[in-house]
């Protein structure tokens, strides 16, 4: 199983000016140009119609998110 540690995760997103909408400790909410929810277990959902922006916050996300991603 994947868990990310979504604290820490937290502090490098706003670094990149991602603004935290929401944290619960199982759950990261953050907004840069859409909704991105993250969830603990490695799940991303982004909120938006935009499929340009969609592939353009997955290719970013994924840089970010491995160095935090524990199994």
């Amino acid at each position: 199983k994947i868990k990310i540690d979504l604290e820490r995760l937290k502090l490098k997103l706003e670094n990149l000016e991602f603004r935290t909408k929401a944290y619960t400790g199982t759950l990261l909410s953050t907004e840069k140009e859409c909704k991105i929810n993250i969830y603990v277990s490695g799940k991303v959902v982004i909120i938006t119609r935009d499929e340009e922006l969609v592939l353009k916050l997955i290719d970013q996300l994924s840089n970010i998110l491995y160095p935090y991603t524990k199994t």
